[in-house]
């Protein structure tokens, strides 16, 4: 009796349940279309419909750069001897970060003054993600998912950095279908052709889109000979990710014709959000770089501080010591710099060291010429008793 009353609640909830995940379904599909329909055209109308519901050229681009980068980054960990199955792990927490971040770099710097309206946030499908923003949220993601999981970071990070220039060359193709991402206009007949320049209506513009996809890519296979080097330290890949694509991401930035730029309240600073970003990454590289490869440059260090006859180096002494005199030259104050210490006391060290060595050199002629006096007078004294024992033999 009790096991039929159980069920009966079960089937009434379960009944429930379905029926509004029925009335949802119907909502966001249309059952009276074909489960699936493909659109042959290219451009911003859906590739695919499933029961009404349109998804687009860009979404399947980007999900396949996505899985992409998600297979190779489980190849990465097997390959070190990790658990392939970690990749998943992070994904799961990466991706929808990730995308949450770019959607709020788009709106949180205004395009031609354009301020988006937040109400429109989540009307993912009208457009508007920033890679930057993405790069973002999904590396802290990643920094708190590694910890949690009691793993390195920066190893992790070694590990997705190929997977993700493979993603962003594959997205660039996105702005192409969605005609979006390009440069200046092109006026000239003789450079209006694929992929020096790109159609949008009825004009030809720069397709910076292209040269970013293609950069990318060429970034993607250094990344992964780096990442087959005997050389190879940890830091390297994802420094390279930060100072690769932000050279790249600087340059053709100031080509495109729809950045996002830095506004303080009405006042356009003329400051391309997305060039700024790409020095802060340039810059972080270069530390990660210093740091993965600390021991070489010390070592290179002491020996050029050794060929200026320098032994020690504590730039801090400079805020002990001061500035120094007034008549203290450039020369001085780098000196100072480096080393902690003057140079005039250098030298009057110098100085020191040299009468030292006169003054040891002096003390030890003497005592040679000491030791050759005493030793001559022990001769005197041998000599004299051999010729006593000598003379008593005689008698």
């Amino acid at each position: 009796m009790t096991i039929f009353f159980l069920r009966t609640i079960i089937k009434k909830i379960v009944s429930s349940r379905w029926r509004r995940l029925q009335n949802l379904l119907f909502k966001i599909f249309d059952f009276d279309k074909p489960f699936l329909n493909f659109n042959g055209k290219v451009g911003s109308s859906p590739a695919v419909e499933i029961w009404g519901l349109g998804i687009t050229y860009y979404a399947l681009i980007i999900v396949t750069g996505m899985v992409l980068a998600i297979v190779i980054f489980s190849q990465l960990l097997k390959k070190h001897g990790k658990d392939p199955y970690d990749s998943l792990d992070y994904a799961l927490f990466i991706l929808p970060l990730a995308i949450l971040g770019a959607r709020i770099y788009f709106f949180a710097f205004p395009y031609d003054g354009y301020k988006q309206s937040w109400s429109d946030f989540f009307r993912f499908r009208d457009g508007g993600l920033g890679i930057y923003g993405g790069v973002i949220f999904g590396y802290i993601t990643m920094y708190i998912v590694a910890k949690v999981k009691k793993q390195d970071p920066v190893e992790i990070s070694d590990y997705i950095a190929p997977g993700l220039l493979l993603a962003q060359s594959i997205g660039r193709w996105g702005n192409f279908v969605n005609q979006e991402a390009y440069g200046n206009l092109i006026t000239n007949p003789a450079h209006q052709w694929f992929p020096l320049a790109v159609k949008v209506g009825e004009n030809y513009y720069q397709a910076t889109f292209f040269y970013e996809s293609v950069c990318t890519l060429i970034g993607f296979v250094l990344v992964m000979l780096l990442l087959r080097s005997k050389r190879f330290r940890k830091g390297l890949a994802v420094a390279f990710y930060g100072i690769y694509y932000g050279i790249v991401r600087l340059v053709i930035e100031g080509l495109r014709s729809d950045s996002l730029y830095l506004w303080l309240g009405d006042f356009n600073t003329g400051i391309r959000i997305s060039q700024l970003v790409s020095c802060i990454t340039i810059t972080l590289g270069i530390y990660r770089l210093c740091n993965a490869y600390m021991p070489e440059l010390q070592s290179l260090f002491d020996r050029l501080l050794n060929k200026l006859g320098l032994t020690t180096v504590h730039a801090a002494a400079v805020l002990e010591t001061g500035v120094g005199e007034k008549d203290e030259t450039p020369f001085d104050r780098v000196f100072l710099f480096i080393t902690g210490k003057p140079f005039k006391e250098k030298q009057a060290q110098a100085e020191e060291k040299e009468n030292l060595s006169d003054e040891s050199g002096a003390d030890a002629s003497q005592s040679d010429a000491k030791s050759e006096t005493d030793s001559t007078d022990s001769d005197k004294v041998m000599q004299k008793r051999k010729k006593k024992q000598k003379n008593d033999k005689d008698v």
